[in-house]
């Protein structure tokens, strides 16, 4: 019985939580890992208008920019530096 009064309550507390903003996700996504950033010369700058600002070196492939925007779960304003 235990369990299923867990189960009622479980969804009232997800409901409880805050969604996570698109400046939250972004604010994660500054934690791209240094060896993948250095190895592709990619590198997540911050968020500016729920996009991640994002530099990259000219040699920088677009599989790599794909793969930090999958990282960052949204749209990228990207600079080639």
């Amino acid at each position: 019985q235990a369990l299923s009064d867990l189960t009622v309550e479980l969804p009232a507390a997800v409901a409880a939580l805050p969604s996570a903003t698109p400046d939250a996700q972004l604010a994660a996504a500054r934690m791209l890992p240094f060896a993948f950033a250095k190895r592709h010369g990619v590198l997540v700058l911050g968020s500016e208008d729920g996009k991640a600002r994002v530099i990259a070196r000219p040699d920088a492939t677009p599989l790599a920019i794909s793969e930090v925007r999958r990282f960052v779960g949204g749209p990228l304003r990207l600079a080639v530096v």
